[in-house]
C-alpha cells in the first residue's frame, strides 16, 4: 500500500513512528538515535496551501523538513512571471542551501502547494548533526551532489528538450521520487496536486502548450492525470520521449 500522508497532517510526537524519516537528510541519525532528532526538533507546524514558507532574499532562521504535503521551490520575476525549479515532497529539506551557506539570503522562495506540515530545527543544530558521524557526512554530501545534478539537468531540459521531452523528464523524476518514498500505488498512480499552470511554470512553456502536450500523451497511452492522480501507462515510452526529445 502507498505511504501517502494526508497533506497538512502533523508529524508524530515520536520520531520512531515517522514514516518519512528514512528519506530525510538526517536519515542515518534517526536510524541509530531517533530520540536525538526529537530532542533537536524545535517546532512542528501546519502551513496552509498557498502560504509562503520562505521568501527569496530572507535569511533562513531555521532548517525545515517537509513531513506531509507538497511545496514549490521557485523564483518570481519583477513582471510577475514565475519559474518553478522543483516540487518539494515529504522528506525534502526546504532550503538545502541554508545549511551549506548559513546566514546568506535565500536564492529562491518556497510556497505550500497543498497544506503542508513541517519540522523545524535551528541551523546550528542541523549543521552539527550533519557532521556528527561518517554516515551523516556521506548523506549530506550525496544530498548536495543530487541538488547540483538536478539543477544541471533542469538547465539542460529548459535549454534543449522539446515540450514533450521536458514534461516526460519531469514526470519520470517525480515518479522516481514518490516511488522511493513508498507513495506510489500498486497500479503505478500517485497523488499529483500540481495544476497545468504549475507545470507550465516548471517547464518554461505556456499553459495552452501544457494542455495540448498532456492531451497528446494521454491519447498515445503514455500517462494521464485524472482526479488529482497521475498514472503512468507506458513507462518505456515515457523514458524514450524523455531521452530522445
Amino acid at each position: 500500500m502507498p505511504r501517502e500522508i494526508e497533506p497538512g497532517k502533523l508529524p508524530p510526537s515520536s520520531c520512531r513512528e515517522c514514516q518519512i524519516a528514512p528519506f530525510t537528510i538526517y536519515g542515518p541519525t534517526i536510524r541509530e538515535a531517533p530520540n536525538k532528532i526529537c530532542q533537536l526538533r524545535c517546532e512542528t507546524r501546519k502551513v496552509s496551501a498557498g502560504r509562503t514558507l520562505l521568501r527569496e532574499g530572507d535569511i533562513p532562521q531555521k532548517i525545515h523538513v517537509i513531513y506531509s504535503g507538497w511545496a514549490l521551490y521557485y523564483k518570481q520575476l519583477s513582471d510577475g512571471r514565475r519559474q518553478i525549479a522543483s516540487f518539494l515532497l515529504p522528506g525534502d529539506t526546504l532550503m538545502l542551501e541554508a545549511i551549506c551557506f548559513p546566514r546568506l539570503p535565500a536564492p529562491f522562495s518556497v510556497k505550500a502547494l497543498t497544506d503542508v506540515a513541517i519540522c523545524g530545527f535551528t541551523t546550528t543544530d542541523m549543521i552539527t548533526l550533519l557532521h556528527g558521524s561518517d554516515a551523516q557526512e556521506r548523506k549530506f554530501s550525496r544530498a548536495r551532489h543530487q541538488l547540483l545534478r538536478f539543477l544541471h539537468s533542469r538547465l539542460f531540459d529548459l535549454g534543449r528538450r522539446s515540450a514533450r521531452g521536458r514534461l516526460a523528464q519531469l514526470v519520470l523524476e517525480l515518479c522516481a521520487r514518490v516511488k522511493t518514498r513508498g507513495m506510489m500505488a500498486d497500479d503505478g498512480s500517485f497523488s499529483f496536486p500540481p495544476r497545468q499552470e504549475h507545470l507550465a511554470d516548471a517547464l518554461g512553456i505556456t499553459t495552452v502548450h501544457v494542455n495540448r502536450t498532456l492531451a497528446q500523451l494521454r491519447r498515445e497511452g503514455v500517462f494521464s492525470i485524472e482526479g488529482g492522480r497521475l498514472s503512468v501507462h507506458d513507462e518505456e515510452a515515457l523514458r524514450q520521449i524523455a531521452h530522445e526529445e
